[in-house]
């Protein structure tokens, strides 16, 4: 009770894999053991930081494999609003593998706070906010996804 699922959050360029480049080779093996050697006086911080962290490394992978996974047949702008509305396309494509019914997306449009060339600036602002939507709603047409 009172508990959903954690959040994912992304950057507009995709999911990396984690530690790309460990500094030794089994990194990844030992970051995941020293977390699991819990005892019962590790108290409840410990204990739920390890947690955690190994939630955090499966959710990752699952997330990084789905990803992976997914086509995208719309051409989206060269923008970061078009990048973020194109990775909403891919994570809403792995509904499924992350066991989600229902879902929440925020993308950012920022740079609206203008103190001259107000209308020229606003132009290209919604300009490439409409250019991005119209790809994001193309896609989500051919993904079957739009309601």
């Amino acid at each position: 009770p009172g508990q959903g699922r954690s959040p994912f959050n992304l950057h507009s360029k995709g999911l990396s894999p984690f530690n790309e480049e460990p500094s030794i080779e089994n990194m990844n093996d030992v970051i995941k053991s020293l977390n699991n050697h819990t005892a019962a006086d590790s108290g409840f911080f410990a204990e739920t930081w390890s947690s955690k962290l190994s939630d955090i490394f499966s959710k990752q992978a699952l997330l990084k494999a789905a990803l992976d996974g997914t086509t995208v047949n719309t051409a989206f702008p060269d923008s970061d609003t078009a990048a973020r509305f194109k990775l909403v396309t891919q994570v809403m494509q792995t509904a499924e593998a992350r066991g989600s019914s229902r879902d929440i997306f925020y993308v950012d449009h920022t740079g609206f706070d203008t103190h001259s060339n107000v209308d020229v600036r606003l132009i290209s602002k919604f300009t490439v906010m409409n250019d991005a939507l119209k790809a994001f709603v193309e896609e989500l047409k051919a993904l079957n996804l739009w309601e």
